[in-house]
This record gives C-alpha cells, sequence and structure tokens, in this order.
C-alpha cells in the first residue's frame, strides 16, 4: 500500500467516526454516553431513557402476508426511548398542570384509581398520548423507532431473544389465566430490550405516532414517519390479556385506533432525538 493509499484510508476512517449518528464511537464512553465536540463523554439521554444508537435493521416479519410485512431495510439516526411506560401518576400530574386532558375513568382505567399510580397510563387516546409527550419536551416514537427499541437489529422475536415468553419476561395471559389488570412498569426485569428498554411485550398495547397502512413499503427507509394520511393509528407490544405469543412479539402490529379511541389495555410511552455531543 503506497502512502498516499495510507493516507486516504486514514482519512476516510476520520470521516467515518465523525460522521453524523456514530456519536459514541469514541473509545472510553460508557454504554448509554457519546462523546462530545470536545471528546468529553456525556450521557446520551436524559434520566428515565434509553439510549439507541440508530443503524440498519430490517422492520417487519419476512413471513408475514399481513400489515407486518413486507420485511425491508430501515435506517434511523440515534434516539431515546423512555425506559419505561408512562405511568398513571406522570399522566395524573399532567392533567393537574393543565396540558392533559382527562382519561376515560370505566373499570380498568389506571388514572383515576389512587392504587394504581404506579402503573402505566392506560384508556389513553391517540392525542393524549401525544399531548402528554408533548408537555414533558419529547414525542412518540415512530413505529420504527418503537420496532428497533424493542427487537435491535438481530431479528428477534422477542425483545428478549426466541425464546418463548415467560411471565419472568412479560405480563401477558399465559397458563389458562386470563389477567385482568396492569403490573408496575418494570416488574418483568427477564423481559428487557437489547437497550434496555422494559415491557415492549405485554403490559399495555404501546401507541406510536404512525398512521396505519395495510403494508409496510417493500423499499429500504430513512427514518420513516409512517403512512402520509390514514384514518387509524398503530399500537405495539400487545397487551397483558394476549394468550398468544404472537400477539405479544416485537414485530405485531395493532390497529383500529381512531383518533379519539382507546380501552384499558392501550398506553404508551415517549422518546426524543438524540442531541447529545453534536
Amino acid at each position: 500500500m503506497t502512502r498516499r493509499h495510507r493516507l486516504a484510508r486514514l482519512g476516510a476512517l476520520a470521516a467515518l467516526v465523525a460522521a453524523p449518528g456514530l456519536a459514541g464511537a469514541a473509545p472510553g464512553c460508557k454504554k448509554g454516553q457519546v462523546a462530545d465536540a470536545a471528546g468529553k463523554c456525556v450521557d446520551a439521554c436524559p434520566a428515565g431513557m434509553q439510549y439507541v444508537p440508530g443503524g440498519t435493521f430490517t422492520m417487519g416479519d419476512p413471513k408475514a402476508d399481513d400489515d407486518r410485512g413486507p420485511a425491508h431495510e430501515v435506517t434511523l439516526s440515534p434516539y431515546c426511548i423512555d425506559t419505561y411506560e408512562v405511568t398513571a401518576k406522570a399522566y395524573a400530574a399532567c392533567q393537574k398542570d393543565g396540558a392533559c386532558s382527562e382519561t376515560q375513568t370505566y373499570s380498568g382505567c389506571n388514572v383515576p384509581r389512587e392504587k394504581f399510580a404506579d402503573h402505566p397510563a392506560n384508556c389513553v387516546t391517540w392525542e393524549q398520548a401525544r399531548d402528554y409527550c408533548a408537555h414533558v419536551g419529547k414525542r412518540l416514537p415512530t413505529e420504527a423507532e418503537w420496532e428497533m427499541a424493542a427487537r435491535g437489529t438481530d431479528g428477534r422475536r422477542f425483545p428478549w431473544g426466541n425464546q418463548k415468553p415467560t411471565l419472568s419476561r412479560a405480563h401477558w395471559s399465559t397458563g389458562g389465566h386470563l389477567y385482568i389488570d396492569t403490573v408496575k412498569p418494570g416488574s418483568k426485569k427477564g423481559g428487557a430490550s437489547p437497550y434496555g428498554v422494559q415491557d415492549m411485550a405485554g403490559n399495555v398495547c404501546e401507541l406510536v405516532s404512525d398512521v396505519w397502512a395495510p403494508r409496510y413499503p417493500s423499499g429500504a427507509q430513512t427514518d420513516p414517519q409512517g403512512a402520509a394520511s390514514g384514518e387509524y393509528h398503530v399500537c405495539r407490544g400487545g397487551s397483558y390479556n394476549n394468550r398468544d405469543a404472537d400477539a405479544i412479539s416485537a414485530t405485531m402490529r395493532r390497529h383500529g385506533y381512531s383518533t379519539g379511541s382507546t380501552d384499558e389495555l392501550t398506553g404508551f410511552r415517549c422518546a426524543m432525538a438524540c442531541t447529545a455531543g453534536k
């Protein structure tokens, strides 16, 4: 290799390390940290959120002939996502601030139930979830962000891997028992995703920002925002009353959520762009 070729290669490598979306590639930073302009390691995300460094993964189920397909390549910019589902207590605080409207109050809805303050905020509409996230300086995750946070880049079926769900990994109705209530977020430590995100299978189905479409686009996508228009929104991850393991898999999509509809199985978490180190 000539001296000129060696210099060109070193220059290319330096540009790669400095490229947007590769923050944190500098050696010496701990997991969840990125390097700032001065080379100092800083937390990539605020407390209570997990860092997803972005990159490329295959979204969807390669075997699906329904709305889980076609499987397609997606590239995402780095982002942060809540470690846990938003709690009833947190949502009630937003109501007190006047930034969030009252959720449904029928049986099974957690926000009005004092004993369920540390459980997920459920019975929320898509608009209410959107408004809460905006109030705390965040946003709903896109469907692609949700799926990458749930399954990483190795194509796993569930957040923890390809092993079957158990009650140590997810809150779901297995073994002939139908659960009728949520559990506190973080109760199922064995179900953490590759990025440390909890409860992405079962407990409550999680609303995302996207409008539902009956099929994914077939080509490669970069930071997709979902269909341009549509009547329904998407909910991901399944819920506590699902008895079929496939219903809580990382590729399952639940739709039928018009802007104002909800039920006791529906909750959410928030996300935001990662700007640390930029």
